[in-house]
């Protein structure tokens, strides 16, 4: 079977009606959702940043797991006003509830029983530090794995 590319003089007409389909952009309305988007990037850094030292600071009153169970019990709810919010609901289907099984296995309570046990065994800023890394090692298991 052949494959034909197409030419930048045939892309090239093709364009002018591309563009003039496309719906005119407020641009003060991109930069407010621009700015909006940017500033919830900064609140999520913020919130990863100083969560290590808040903990640490939690553990020294509370044992590990009875604050791991209070952090989460606060996550939930928070998840669910932020779901109700967002109107955007919808009940899993049974492949998906296996996979969400299996997820919030390893992804939450493994996660978590491990997070705050080596944060109660470190420093916050070595806790930091590694979780710094954590998009970067997510990324390298997801390419191998």
């Amino acid at each position: 079977m052949a494959v034909t590319r197409a030419t930048p003089d045939a892309i090239q007409p093709a364009l002018p009606g591309l563009v003039a389909s496309l719906p005119q952009l407020n641009t003060t309305d991109n930069r407010r959702r621009s700015l909006v988007a940017e500033l919830a990037l900064l609140f999520v850094a913020i919130v990863w940043g100083v969560n290590p030292p808040v903990i640490k600071l939690g553990l020294q009153f509370i044992p590990p797991q009875p604050y791991n169970l209070a952090r989460l019990f606060v996550a939930s709810a928070v998840a669910i006003v932020a779901l109700w919010l967002s109107r955007s609901h919808r009940r899993p289907t049974r492949a998906d509830l296996w996979k969400l099984v299996r997820v919030s296995a390893l992804g939450f309570f493994v996660f978590q029983l491990l997070f705050t046990e080596g944060i109660l065994r470190t420093t916050s800023g070595n806790a930091s530090f590694i979780l710094c890394l954590m998009p970067v090692s997510v990324l390298l298991l997801n390419k191998f794995f």
